[in-house]
């Protein structure tokens, strides 16, 4: 319990700090004149399609597992329908992610973060 404590607090710590790493870069990107749409629509790309190859290798890879300790038919690998809705919920779990991350990094600037760059 004692090294998942640590193991998400550590987690934590570094995606704050990337954060605010990243809303430097932006603040930055918007300084030079960037749009903000296109550094929104970046950001959604930049979590949406890791998100997304992720959870999918992250579900063929618990299938294979999973078949290979229960050893099932490998021409049954992972039901269809258990699939689509894994697929379905990989989707939504993107878009959600990358719509909050979104929301979080390009909020509007403020006066501070511009004298810091």
């Amino acid at each position: 319990m004692v090294v998942v404590s640590l193991g998400l607090l550590s987690f934590t710590i570094a995606g704050v700090d990337r954060a605010l790493a990243r809303r430097r870069e932006l603040t930055a990107l918007r300084l030079v004149g960037t749009p903000g749409r296109l550094l929104r629509v970046a950001q959604c790309w930049e979590v949406a399609i890791p998100a997304v190859f992720g959870s999918a290798l992250a579900i063929l890879t618990g299938a294979y597992a999973g078949a290979t300790y229960l050893q099932l038919d490998e021409d049954r690998l992972l039901p269809l329908d258990t699939a689509v809705l894994l697929a379905l919920a990989v989707a939504l779990g993107a878009a959600l992610l990358a719509a909050i991350t979104t929301i979080g990094t390009t909020a509007r600037l403020d006066p501070e973060h511009i004298r810091t760059e």
